[in-house]
């Protein structure tokens, strides 16, 4: 994993528990011999500003912020990831075992407001997303771990795939060939 990376940027103050870069974050930690630049976890940050916005603005925005995630792992843009919208637990289940043949770094959106409780804050149930980090450690049965900018309980520890798609978040989006991340509720990121 690259804890050490992940730490550069968060002394540098461009990711870490209070910034919207769970998703880069995520990613970061969980793939080994990554290294993000700060400029790709500012990329992600500045999203949030475009919530609520133009659908259009905001896609493209976050394809040009895929393709900074991606060119990190050593690929050529978002072309290169993998977006999938995930509609059971056995399905996620063959999806994970799937990407643990092929390798690479797989990043989950979760309901981040599902009752529980982090040591700062407690949180009601409600719509709010945070990207995750899956570390697979185990196939059939499926075992993960997660990583992110913070975790709650329900997050930590070892996890089945039942336990990780009853945490995801689940998506109505229409699918879209351009922007393939619109509904997704999982990404793959291949190793390069």
């Amino acid at each position: 994993m690259s804890e050490r990376s992940y730490r550069k940027n968060l002394s540098l103050g461009v990711t870490g528990r209070h910034t919207p870069t769970c998703f880069t974050a995520s990613g970061e930690r969980i793939t080994p011999h990554a290294s993000y630049r700060p400029e790709t976890h500012v990329a992600w940050a500045n999203l949030e500003a475009l919530a609520g916005g133009p659908k259009k603005v905001l896609n493209s925005r976050m394809s040009q912020a895929f393709d900074s995630v991606a060119q990190d792992h050593g690929l050529d843009g978002m072309k290169d990831l993998e977006f999938e919208n995930i509609d059971s637990a056995r399905r996620l289940a063959l999806y994970l075992r799937r990407c643990a043949k092929l390798g690479g770094s797989v990043i989950a959106d979760i309901d981040a407001f599902q009752p529980h409780s982090t040591n700062e804050v407690t949180y009601d149930s409600g719509d709010y997303i945070h990207a995750v980090g899956v570390k697979i450690v185990a196939i059939q049965p499926e075992a993960v771990i997660l990583r992110s900018t913070w975790l709650t309980t329900l997050c930590r520890g070892v996890l089945t795939a039942e336990d990780l798609y009853e945490l995801m978040q689940h998506y109505k989006d229409p699918w879209s060939k351009r922007f393939p991340f619109n509904d997704a509720n999982i990404t793959h990121i291949p190793r390069s």
